[in-house]
C-alpha cells in the first residue's frame, strides 16, 4: 500500500469473479436484468485491465460455450 496516498497498487491487488455462471443470476435477477450485470461485470474488467489488476475468473464444474469476458 501507498502509505503516502492511503491507496492500494496493482501489485497488491487482483478481481475475483467466483462463480460467475447463468445459474447463479437467478438469486439477484429479480432485482437486477442480466444485461445490466454482465455489462457491470465487463466494464469492471476492463477497468481491472487497464489498471494491470489481476483477473482471477472462478467457475465450479461447468463447461461455459460463451466467451463473453474475452469479446471486445
Amino acid at each position: 500500500m501507498n502509505r503516502d496516498l492511503g491507496v492500494w497498487t496493482s501489485e497488491e491487488c487482483a478481481l475475483v469473479l467466483i462463480d460467475y455462471q447463468p445459474e447463479q443470476f437467478e438469486s439477484i435477477r429479480s432485482d437486477t436484468p442480466q444485461d445490466l450485470i454482465e455489462l457491470n461485470t465487463r466494464w469492471l474488467a476492463r477497468a481491472a485491465k487497464a489498471f494491470d489488476v489481476p483477473i482471477v475468473l472462478s467457475a465450479v464444474g461447468v463447461a461455459c460455450p460463451c466467451r463473453w469476458w474475452a469479446s471486445g
